[in-house]
Parts: structure tokens; sequence; C-alpha cells
């Protein structure tokens, strides 16, 4: 009888890391109507290169949970989740539609939400939380993270007050190999 082969987890790489995991963040809005730019290493390693493979953070959904739940007349709440400092996004700049835009256009954006309303002046809206971003494919694969930090940009310009910011990320590790890794990074960056 022929010993029997390991077949490794497609899906996977090779890890064997089927089981998800959660990666939270969080952030505070100083001031209202200003941008906030906040930072969090990701849980990716930087020595785990073996036999010409590369492990990277493979992230599946992405929830965003926004703490003040109304938004007043004419109002916009966004958050961004990117692999760099996403278009042209500045700590305590002030808070604009165009700014937004050029921002979520930028091709290293992970996931974004935007909630605007356009309600008479004098009454509020009340926004269901958290958003869920599903960034799988009909496959079940995510989009590939090979950076060591993430970045959160937030704001909020008719909100009660400033806003906080919680973002769950569901992900797992996988293995690529080594030219996908460095197209992954430089990608990224």
């Amino acid at each position: 009888m022929p010993p029997k082969r390991k077949i490794a987890n497609i899906s996977t790489g090779g890890t064997g890391d089927v089981r998800p995991q959660l990666l939270a963040a969080h952030g505070l809005q100083a001031v209202l109507t200003q941008e906030e730019l906040d930072t969090f290493p990701t849980p990716v390693p930087r020595s785990s290169f073996e036999k010409d493979l590369a492990q990277v953070m493979e992230v599946l959904t992405v929830s965003f949970t926004i703490h003040h739940s109304t938004i007043s007349p004419i109002g916009l709440v966004y958050a961004i989740l990117s692999t760099t400092v996403p278009g042209n996004a500045i700590q305590g700049a002030g808070i604009t539609a165009i700014r937004i835009r050029e921002q979520m256009s930028d091709p290293r954006v992970i996931a974004a939400i935007v909630e605007t309303t356009d309600v008479p002046i004098g009454t509020s809206i009340a926004v269901a939380y958290p958003k869920l971003v599903d960034l799988r494919d009909g496959v079940g694969h995510g989009v590939l993270v090979a950076t060591d930090t993430l970045f959160l940009t937030f704001g909020a310009t008719a909100a009660p007050g400033p806003i906080d910011v919680s973002i769950r990320i569901l992900y797992r590790m996988v293995n690529v190999g080594i030219m996908e890794y460095v197209g992954i990074v430089q990608s990224q960056q």
C-alpha cells in the first residue's frame, strides 16, 4: 500500500489557517469637521519566508461602526481603511466631498463607507451600524495585504459631536510565492 500523501490546503496556500481571526481598531475624531488619520499594526510576520513562500494577511470582511448614529441635515460621515495614507489625507484638515472622493479613488484603499443625508433642517436621521464590507470573491478569497501597518482615515461634517470609529477586520493568513509577495508590497506602498 503506497504511503498517504499530505494535501496542502489550496485556499490558504498551505498555512492551514482556515478559521478566520478578528483584528479590531478604534479611532476618535478630535474636532468635528476635521479629518482624523490613525494607524495600527497588522499581524503579518516579517520573518516567515519558507521554501520561496511568504505569509500575508487575507482580508475577508471589514465592519465599520461609527458611534454617533445620527447625522444632522446635509451631513457626511465617512471611514476609509487603506494600506497607506490615501490620496490627499491630512491629519486635522477640513473635510470636503472632493477630498473624500480623491481618497476613495486611491487604488490602495481596502474598504470604505460614506453616509450622507439630505433631510429638512431641524431633523436628523438614525443610521444603523455596523456597516459590513465583504471583500470576498465568489470563491471566498479576500484582498491580500502584505504591509505591516494599516491606515484608518475618518471624519464627520454634521454629527452631534466628534465621532469615534471602530473597525473589525476578519482575516486569515495565507502563503504566497515570493514574486507575488513583492508585487503585493509594491502595489500597496
